[in-house]
């Protein structure tokens, strides 16, 4: 079973399983009374949040919790007010449009803070060039500081999301920035160009990330990861930039010597730690 197909059973299996318990609580409660307890909205509040317990059990990432409590409620409140059909189609490209890497890349919407830019920024050289690449760069919060405070490098966000994108450029637009946002895989692009590379991704895909940097990025270059550390090698340091373990900022040298060893042991067993 790949990635997806468990992310979806598992989706499926906490709201199947959450209705189940909150339909066996709502008949035990007609069993003792003559009218059931229970109203519509309590019900739903009540599958909502099995839901999103069940789903963490089961091992969803934790962005699933709200979705998994509000989505009964959020259903039923729509159909109660009744919207034109019209409505339905724009929530839904909405929705895509913020969400388009979750369906194509396994990756959400993930949005770093300002303490993560601050020590992205103190890694960056002051009195010389360089170029930086942020893959999933969503609103650009990062790279518009870094066009201020860093005026001699390039500043380049890629991003597969065609409404954040388009946020992003318009907001480096207005200001007149340098910095360029490009909606692209970034998997297209060639790491070679760059010095930097940050990635605020997903779990799901750090092993590519790596893959790809150590194929292409030149020796001596950096690879910055928040939050999700790079599978099977030893980083050259973590940040923590906030209290959580969400907050950490994990840097890597990439090394003229490494090797991953991806066709011969893809769970990474035999890849070389850095010295």
């Amino acid at each position: 079973m790949n990635s997806r197909t468990r992310i979806i059973f598992c989706v499926l299996s906490a709201h199947l399983g959450a209705a189940a318990i909150a339909g066996g609580i709502v008949l035990a409660g007609q069993a003792s009374h003559s009218a059931s307890p229970y109203g519509v909205w309590e019900i739903a509040g009540l599958q909502g949040l099995l839901s999103a317990v069940l789903g963490t059990v089961l091992g969803l990432a934790w962005w699933w919790i709200p979705i998994n409590l509000l989505f009964l409620p959020a259903a039923i409140f729509v159909q109660q007010i009744q919207l034109p059909a019209m409505a339905y189609l724009g929530g839904f490209l909405l929705l895509l449009l913020f969400n388009w890497g979750v369906i194509f890349t396994r990756v959400p919407l993930f949005l770093s803070r300002r303490s993560v830019w601050r020590e992205v920024e103190a890694l960056l050289p002051q009195d010389e060039p360089y170029r930086l690449l942020d893959i999933g760069s969503g609103l650009g919060g990062m790279l518009l500081r870094l066009d201020q405070t860093r005026p001699l490098g390039r500043h380049e966000g890629v991003e597969i999301s065609p409404a954040t994108w388009f946020i992003s450029w318009i907001r480096a637009q207005m200001r007149g920035a340098s910095a360029r946002f490009l909606r692209r895989d970034y998997r297209r692009l060639d790491l070679s160009h760059y010095d930097v590379v940050f990635a605020f991704l997903s779990p799901l895909v750090m092993e590519d990330v790596l893959h790809k940097a150590s194929q292409e990025m030149r020796p001596g270059t950096l690879l910055l990861s928040l939050a999700f550390p790079l599978p099977g090698i030893r980083h050259d340091f973590v940040i923590q930039t906030g209290r959580s373990e969400r907050q950490k900022l994990y840097g890597w040298r990439v090394r003229p010597d490494y090797d991953l060893g991806y066709q011969d042991h893809p769970a990474l067993e035999h890849a070389h730690l850095l010295r």
